[in-house]
This record gives structure tokens, C-alpha cells and sequence, in this order.
């Protein structure tokens, strides 16, 4: 199975091997950091540790290695792409520095009228789990409403599209 939750089973397990191989770092707080898709990684690889440093705490096996998970961080994480997709018209349009000169302008019309066909791609992506509704979501979501931002060549959530 390729799914984050999997991803954080295999995480979890890769930790637990290096913990147990190196064992001077068990101690040590644990610090889970992640930009862009790893918005939907780290949560699911820190629920993971989590649920597992509960199991353990309640087996009291001395053989089980806790993973110190001391933080997450996220840098601009893609965490809900339902909703933050749809929020980039208002950012670019209406935002503390928007990328287009005219809020009511004919390419903020353009990129809102992208938004509802984009939510009901990643809806179907989040209903059926699988590639061949995942990928075109975020094929025509990127290429829709990121794709005209690249064009202009600005800087957007402090990234330059050119």
C-alpha cells in the first residue's frame, strides 16, 4: 500500500531500527520537520509515533523503544489541498500581497472560476483514494490555479514562479 498512513508505519519502523542500532539517540527529543506534500507526511508519521509511544507506555516492555517526538514542523504544508486550493485566488487576488493589480480583474475572474471543477477533482481524490482520480486532481489544480502565477513570474507564499 503507498498511502502516508503507510508511510508512517515504514517511518516508525525505520526509527525504531535506527534507535535500536544507534541507541545513544534514544534520549534525545525527536524533531519532525516537512515542506510542501510533507504537510500530509509528518502529521501521519508523528500520529504514528504517537500511538506507538502509547502502546508502549501501557506494555511496560523495557525492549520496546520509545521515539522521543518532541515537535512538528511545517513549512508551507500542503495539509488539506480541498481547502487551501481554493483559497489560492483569494491570496493571489486579495492577499497582504497579491500578484494581480485589479482584485475584480479578468485573471482573478479566470483563476476563480477554477476553484469548484479543482474542489470536486480533490473531493473524488479523497472519496476514491486512487491514482486515476489523485493525479488529475492535482494535475488540473496546480496547472489551473498555480500555473497562471508562474506565468506572471512573481513571488507567491515566498516562492518565485518563472
Amino acid at each position: 500500500m503507498n498511502t502516508s498512513p503507510a508511510a508512517g508505519l515504514d517511518v516508525y519502523a525505520f526509527l525504531e531500527l535506527f534507535i535500536t542500532r544507534f541507541p545513544k539517540y534514544a534520549g534525545l527529543p525527536f524533531h519532525l520537520a516537512a515542506e510542501s506534500y510533507g504537510g500530509t507526511y509528518a502529521p501521519n508519521i508523528a500520529s504514528i509515533i504517537y500511538k506507538k509511544n502509547k502502546e508502549l507506555a501501557a506494555a511496560s516492555n523495557p525492549k520496546l523503544v520509545k521515539i522521543n517526538l518532541a515537535s512538528v514542523i511545517l513549512a508551507n504544508g500542503l495539509t488539506e489541498p480541498h481547502t487551501q486550493m481554493a483559497s489560492v485566488p483569494d491570496y493571489a487576488c486579495n492577499g497582504p500581497y497579491p500578484i494581480y493589480d485589479d482584485p475584480e480583474g479578468p485573471q482573478c475572474a479566470a483563476l476563480r472560476t477554477k476553484v469548484p471543477t479543482c474542489q470536486r477533482l480533490i473531493q473524488m481524490c479523497y472519496d476514491y483514494g486512487s491514482r486515476l482520480t489523485c493525479v488529475p486532481a492535482a494535475m488540473y489544480c496546480f496547472n489551473q490555479l498555480y500555473g497562471p502565477l508562474q506565468r506572471e513570474c512573481r513571488s507567491h507564499n515566498d516562492r518565485i514562479y518563472c
